[in-house]
């Protein structure tokens, strides 16, 4: 995650922000490639009905034992602006302790994901089911230091949590991913 932020101090103890956010998210799958092509299903779901159907792929990924073991990548790339508050807690001028929350409506820019199959035992790309917008929340608490320059630096744990699936709604599974991380940051006044 890369970002910046404006800052408002709307109180002594409050301050509004609003940013632009770069995010990589990703996680791997073992898989097996098969020596051959096989066929299988995705459950999708149908949107004009709203009931479940089999659509039929092929594939040579497999999470069954087969010839090659291989390692692949569900990842995606994400332009956020992060819009929340800041509450200072405790301190004094020099060292403070804040706690933050934002909601980070989001784009993503490019993906790669693996579908597993209706019977669990295959893999399946189609970029066609993964969601194009999202919606992200965020959390954190950090300590700010005051050097005598007067930037501020800052430091600190950070929760991120997808509200919505990675994947479109025709996909029958839900993925909602979350990112544990710490902060680190610099403020300076223009």
């Amino acid at each position: 995650e890369l970002g910046g932020n404006v800052l408002y101090s709307l109180t002594k103890k409050l301050n509004l922000k609003i940013g632009v956010q770069l995010n990589y998210t990703n996680y791997n799958i073992n898989a097996y490639e098969l020596k051959h092509p096989t066929m299988t299903t995705l459950m999708l779901n149908d949107l004009n009905s709203g009931l479940p159907s089999l659509s039929p792929r092929s594939t040579t990924l497999a999470n069954s034992e087969g010839v090659y073991s291989k390692k692949l990548n569900n990842n995606t790339y994400q332009i956020s602006l992060p819009v929340g508050a800041d509450i200072k807690l405790l301190g004094n001028e020099t060292v403070k302790w804040f706690a933050g929350a934002t909601i980070q409506p989001t784009y993503i820019v490019n993906s790669n994901a693996y579908f597993i199959s209706s019977d669990l035992k295959n893999y399946v790309t189609d970029e066609s089911l993964m969601r194009k917008w999202n919606l992200n929340a965020g959390i954190e608490t950090f300590i700010s230091y005051k050097t005598k320059s007067g930037i501020i630096l800052n430091a600190g744990p950070q929760f991120r949590y997808q509200l919505l699936s990675t994947y479109s709604k025709q996909y029958t599974y839900d993925e909602k991913l979350y990112n544990l991380g710490v902060k680190i940051g610099v403020v300076t006044r223009f």
